[in-house]
């Protein structure tokens, strides 16, 4: 299809919006466009082809759900660059444009001052043709204040309640753990039944009706979006909504023709949020003795929690070297917790760890859904870890690199570490290669430091990290240990004290490496040796034993 053809059909299929919305005999008395997402891994011009389609209905105005600029830099330059190329697209449309604030708009006390310069405000209500819009602010620390909710309470005070509130904020206060915030909101509005809520952040999209009111969660106008599928709520879209006196009509505009604003609901949520992530699906880590085991087993749990059954299937592959004892598993899985076992072969006694990690193809699928989300998984294979007092070299290849957009690979960060111990102390050691080195004399600053993560205690639950930056050893607050540390030729170590942190037997260990290039990139990658211990989700690698 040519992009000429795209275009008309595109129109044609919006106008067709406009056409049902008359032959319902509504009279409508306003008509605007809710934008979404524009960044946070933007996809570059979508949000200019978005404005330009939404500007093709002649709404009113518009009204973006935030995050219209990628942010997250103190870098007067940066920041301005960023907002000037915003700008220049905005300029291009004719219809008034307003915004609530994103976390990637408003991430610290200079972006919020810049914010304030060109938008004049952090929050807003404003009355348009007897209709009251609230334009909220939900990056006032993860809450909405008390000067905020008196503000939009004062302008319910002689507003009828047979007319309608139109509610906008980037996150959704009714999913995130900020109910403080939304029971505030509920209660301002006094069991106000005409009411609509839009929200963003979230990237994928979504309706739910809670206590009879429509909440929506837009996914992008250009943000990061997987695009695996619509039945996911993976698209980049905007609403044309056309209000009226018996409430909203709310239409849900693609590129090529409208979808059911119901898509993804409460109905069907669960569902889809099992396609969308993986994260349920744990592939258990293998330990080993020798590391050259004849065969090993891999233990993969899939904790389902939906109503509709879903069915796996997994796909292996072999090589001449290493063979599995199934090539496709296929397996429905229904609510709970459901076990997998797969046998991998090693007829030539190979070093296991050597070829860790070990990858399979997993496909998830819903036939009531009518869709599929397919992801790699991997299984790491570890001997068990000794810590005498011996010094045991490890090449860390990361296992999860988190914003790893921001990375480019081991010769832009990595590091080799050993752990080994004395008397009193459990010693690390570390060596990092870095491209940009960035070291500051405030250790909470972004800039470049080592995260080192224990588990430790007779029932293995007493979780510690510590953070190595600059010249001393922080806690996770940034307050001194005064924990030795000293650096040769390029290799850092740092004295653990094992009664401090209740080593006895064996403990959990993990390192990070947070790797900041450039100065103006307040969100920048963080380099994991294994999964974060702190995320008692991931199963629990790196056990050493004390010998």
């Amino acid at each position: 299809m040519n992009n000429t053809f795209k275009k008309l059909a595109s129109l044609f299929f919006m106008l067709l919006a406009v056409g049902y919305i008359c032959a319902q005999n509504y009279k409508p008395t306003i008509r605007f466009a809710v934008i979404a997402d524009r960044t946070g891994g933007e996809q570059k011009g979508i949000f200019e082809q978005t404005l330009k389609q939404a500007q093709t209905l002649s709404p009113d105005f518009m009204i973006s759900i935030g995050d219209v600029i990628e942010g997250y830099t103190t870098d007067m330059q940066y920041l301005n660059d960023m907002w000037d190329e915003f700008e220049g697209i905005k300029s291009q449309i004719k219809a008034p444009f307003y915004s609530v604030p994103g976390n990637h708009d408003c991430t610290n006390d200079i972006m919020v001052q810049e914010w304030m310069k060109r938008w004049g405000y952090m929050y807003k209500y404003m009355y348009v043709d007897g209709h009251l819009f609230w334009l909220l602010n939900t990056e006032e620390n993860g809450d909405l204040s008390a000067e905020q909710i008196a503000y939009f309470e004062k302008s319910l005070e002689n507003f009828p309640r047979d007319k309608w509130v139109y509610i906008f904020m980037h996150r959704p206060l009714w999913k995130e753990n900020r109910a403080n915030g939304y029971t505030k909101l509920k209660k301002a509005l006094k069991d106000r039944k005409n009411v609509v809520v839009f929200s963003g952040h979230e990237h994928y999209y979504l309706k739910n009706t809670v206590e009879g009111i429509d909440h929506y969660i837009v996914a992008t106008s250009g943000g990061g979006n997987s695009l695996r599928s619509n039945k996911l709520g993976e698209f980049h879209h905007f609403f044309f909504v056309t209000v009226t006196d018996d409430g909203p009509v709310v239409s849900n505009v693609l590129y090529d023709g409208i979808i059911s604003d119901s898509i993804v609901n409460e109905q069907n949520e669960e569902t889809v949020s099992a396609l969308r992530s993986d994260g349920w699906v744990n592939v258990h880590p293998v330990f080993l003795e020798t590391g050259c085991e004849d065969s090993v087993s891999v233990n993969i749990d899939a904790f389902c929690n939906t109503e509709a059954p879903l069915k796996l299937e997994l796909l292996f592959e072999s090589s001449d070297s290493l063979q599995f004892a199934n090539d496709t598993i296929v397996k429905e899985v229904s609510k709970g917790d459901n076990r997998i076992v797969q046998t991998l072969y090693n007829p030539y006694g190979l070093d296991l760890v050597d070829c860790s990690p070990i990858f399979f193809n997993l496909r998830i699928q819903s036939e009531k859904e009518g869709v599929s989300t397919d992801f790699t998984k991997k299984c790491l294979i570890e001997k068990k870890h000794i810590c005498s007092t011996r010094e045991n070299w490890v090449n860390a290849y990361p296992y999860y690199v988190d914003e790893d957009w921001d990375w480019s690979g081991v010769e832009d960060g990595s590091f080799d570490f050993s752990v080994s111990q004395d008397k009193k102390h459990i010693i690390v050691k570390y060596k990092l290669t870095d491209d940009v080195v960035n070291s500051l004399s405030t250790p909470q600053e972004v800039q470049d430091k080592i995260f080192i993560e224990l588990i430790s205690g007779k029932t293995a639950n007493r979780y510690t990290r510590l953070v190595v930056a600059g010249d001393c050893v922080y806690t996770e607050d940034y307050r001194s240990t005064g924990i030795k540390q000293t650096e040769q030729d390029g290799v850092v170590t740092v004295f653990i004290p094992k009664a401090r942190y209740g080593i006895k037997d064996s403990f959990y260990f993990n390192l990070g490496f947070l790797d900041h290039d450039d100065v103006r990139n307040l969100d920048p990658s963080v380099i994991w040796w294994r999964p974060m211990l702190k995320d008692t989700s991931n199963p629990q690698f790196g056990k050493f034993y004390l010998q």
